[in-house]
């Protein structure tokens, strides 16, 4: 799934002129792997920090799905600057409630 994903993502930026086209098209896939392409791609646009911010919600987003503390650590240690931080700080320290 993960590359049908970053396939989709190289078609739609593909036909993208703008870095904002090829946000648009990473906001719909909605992906940790479609922001990393994007900000890989325009590492100095002006739609970096909105790119982050919607990436790390998608990594913890992903991580909560999964239930999953080792990836709740794993968010934590790979985006330590993450405006998702607290939340995922929290899912550490109480687990997972519904």
């Amino acid at each position: 799934m993960k590359y049908l994903l970053l396939i989709a993502f190289a078609i739609l930026v593909g036909c993208a002129t703008t870095d904002h086209a090829a946000y648009q098209a990473a906001r719909s896939l909605d992906s940790v792997e479609a922001y990393d392409a994007f900000l890989a791609k325009y590492p100095g646009t002006s739609w970096r920090e909105s790119a982050i911010y919607y990436r790390d919600r998608a990594a913890l987003k992903a991580a909560r799905d999964a239930r999953d503390i080792d990836a709740i650590k794993s968010f934590i240690q790979k985006y330590p600057k993450s405006d998702w931080l607290p939340q995922a700080e929290y899912h550490l320290k109480y687990g997972f409630r519904d």
